[in-house]
């Protein structure tokens, strides 16, 4: 989550373009949009991993159950 402030922090300096940033964080600009909306819309909340990977095995379990 500190890559995310630092990145935000830089983004509302406005000192560099998106793209910019992207590359100096190492991320890509779908990223860096989606955790400037998601800060814009719940503040520093926004910015925690939304863990799917849980609903993704539960997702795999179900479907082997029902090729059995």
């Amino acid at each position: 989550m500190d890559q995310r402030l630092q990145f935000l922090s830089s983004y509302q300096k406005e000192e560099m373009s998106v793209a910019d940033l992207c590359r100096s964080h190492g991320i890509s600009r779908p990223t860096a949009y989606r955790w400037i909306n998601r800060y814009n819309e719940t503040g520093p909340e926004g910015l925690v991993d939304n863990d799917t990977s849980t609903f993704h095995v539960a997702y795999d379990l179900f479907i082997a159950q029902q090729e059995r």
